[in-house]
């Protein structure tokens, strides 16, 4: 009979997506099913012709911020060849060749390196890009977008299943909720609930705002807030008119670390608009660090205790 451990491990693993062409069936070679056999029952996988084949982890490029930082906290960096821009975390993740940014991936840059395993986030292509490289053989898994806890601690789960270090991911989830819990303690129980408006960037000539759907739009809930454009979906361009109409209390913009504070500041004042709203005539106008503000990976309590801090400052100062 199998343990609770391998079904938990089991089914974990089979939220990983295998790979397809738009409107194809998943090709089965390295589907993640196999990995589910290999989690659960200790047998490799089988190959479409029926021939066994093993998950080869000893070289992983990796293309998403969240499968980067769950790997080097899972002891697991020696196996990494590779990995994309948004891999900011831990630093000596940067120090890694790059295959660009996730969402254009190209396949000869890729194979290049040799890899015998790809992991990617649910953003990462494009599709044909991905395609190409399962017709190789190389094995390709996929994490569903999840902009929740849950979704942090089962792509943790996940990779301690692939990788066969489940003990360690447990302990990893546990810190994780543990630390989320902490973070969440200081959320009013009640009182008034800030209305927060997020931008992705503070160039006034590109910058967006996050709607329904969005990582920034599941954090601010998630920290107490109301996101004041959840009537719309996606990011959108930000307009003087729905500054006028939304009146955020808060706004939270992504600065990258290279950027200046001040010069960050200033441009988001030149938007029309921003400087009448609420958040800017009470100096609640704030710069975060995107990669862990919006990658729902291991460091997202340490996000929440941030937006729950500038949220609620009253609270978090008592």
């Amino acid at each position: 009979m199998m343990s609770a451990r391998l079904l938990l491990c089991s089914a974990s693993i089979a939220l990983l997506l295998p790979l397809a062409a738009q409107g194809d069936e998943p090709l089965v070679s390295t589907s993640l099913a196999h990995c589910s056999d290999i989690a659960a029952e200790g047998k490799p996988g089988k190959e479409k012709s029926g021939e066994e084949k093993a998950i080869d982890t000893s070289r992983v490029v990796v293309a998403g911020s969240a499968i980067t930082e769950s790997l080097y906290r899972l002891g697991l960096e020696q196996t990494i060849v590779a990995v994309d821009t948004t891999s900011q975390w831990p630093p000596e993740a940067t120090e890694l060749p790059s295959v660009g940014y996730l969402r254009s991936l190209a396949s000869e840059g890729l194979l290049s390196l040799e890899p015998s395993l790809m992991l990617l986030a649910a953003d990462a292509g494009p599709p044909e890009t991905i395609e190409q490289l399962e017709r190789t053989g190389i094995a390709v898994f996929q994490m569903p977008r999840d902009y929740s806890v849950d979704g942090v601690t089962a792509t943790i789960t996940s990779l301690g299943c692939l990788f066969g270090v489940q003990d360690k991911a447990d302990t990893l989830n546990e810190e994780v909720l543990a630390a989320v819990a902490e973070a969440k303690e200081a959320i009013p129980a009640d009182g008034p609930v800030p209305r927060v408006l997020s931008l992705l960037g503070t160039d006034s000539n590109s910058v967006m705002a996050a709607g329904a759907g969005t990582a920034a739009d599941a954090m601010i809930r998630l920290a107490g807030g109301e996101n004041v454009l959840d009537n719309v979906q996606g990011y959108k361009p930000l307009n003087a008119e729905s500054l006028a109409t939304t009146k955020p209390d808060v706004i939270i913009a992504s600065l990258h670390g290279e950027g200046n504070a001040d010069d960050a500041l200033r441009s988001l004042l030149t938007i029309p608009g921003v400087a009448a709203t609420p958040a800017a005539e009470n100096a609640r106008i704030h710069l975060v660090e995107p990669v862990r503000m919006l990658g729902f990976g291991p460091r997202i309590a340490e996000a929440l205790h941030e937006l729950v801090t500038l949220f609620y400052p009253a609270a978090t100062t008592k």
